[in-house]
């Protein structure tokens, strides 16, 4: 469950904006052949956000721009599986440049420094600086094409690791058909790096790299109602044995606007 709230105002050649966000996720209870019944409670979180980002056109096809989020991290059990408390907080800061080329090509550039600590002692902290980048192109006026680069830290409940520092890359392309008949297709990569504790062993989890690829088609019923169906494949390798997995999905979805 999730819920947010943004405000963005122009001045002239400068921007301002803000948002401040709210999620909840709730884990369902695993079954292993081997262990029985997984208990997933402690993974049951709220994640609030807030953020600031300021622009500055310099150009008319440049902009100048700056942001800082803030994030706090609140899990239902005091305690995860392995006796430590997860709850704690943390920011990313980024800077980079806008820009549109021919009326075609449009999208930024920008460094970031990532920061997350954890209420337990424990837990090491996790920072690190990561470049990432966006590109939007329309080669027609029926085709977009989307590219990104973003990396973030991500929460875990692995016994030897306080978080990872995922690094994701993805592009995706639409078409349009018809006016009413859209077809998309993407394909993304995720890198994971697993921040291990001292004394970790060998074979704990150090790094994950996970495949997705997918296919779609939406029918644009009216201005308000989509029906969409799409085939989707995704694959994981990691340095764990037997913790790999491939998995093949068929989708079909109703979507309503207003």
């Amino acid at each position: 469950y999730g819920a947010n709230l943004g405000y963005d105002h122009t001045f002239n050649r400068f921007s301002l904006g803000g948002l401040v966000t709210w999620s909840r996720l709730d884990f369902d209870d695993a079954y292993s052949s081997e262990e029985g019944v997984i208990d997933n409670q402690d993974r049951d979180r709220d994640g609030y956000s807030w953020q600031l980002r300021a622009g500055c056109q310099f150009r008319t096809d440049m902009q100048a721009f700056a942001s800082y989020r803030g994030y706090s991290i609140e899990y239902k059990e005091p305690f995860d599986r392995n006796g430590y408390s997860r709850n704690g907080d943390g920011y990313t800061v980024n800077a980079g440049i806008g820009f549109t080329m021919t009326g075609k090509l449009n999208g930024d550039v920008f460094a970031s420094y990532n920061e997350r600590s954890y209420d337990d002692p424990r837990l090491q902290e996790i920072s690190g600086w990561a470049g990432g980048a966006g590109l939007q192109w329309n080669p027609t006026y029926l085709t977009s094409v989307y590219g990104r680069i973003s990396s973030s830290i991500e929460e875990t409940t692995s016994e030897w690791s306080s978080g990872y520092f995922r690094t994701l890359y993805s592009v995706r392309v639409d078409h349009e058909l018809k006016r009413f008949l859209q077809i998309n297709g993407f394909l993304s990569f995720s890198d994971n790096d697993y921040q291990l504790l001292a004394g970790a062993p060998d074979d704990a989890r150090a790094w994950d790299e996970i495949w997705r690829a997918g296919i779609g088609l939406s029918w644009f019923i009216n201005r308000h109602a989509r029906l969409s169906a799409s085939y989707e494949w995704e694959e994981l390798e990691t340095n764990v044995t037997g913790d790999g997995y491939e998995t093949n999905s068929i989708w079909l979805v109703l979507g309503l606007e207003y």
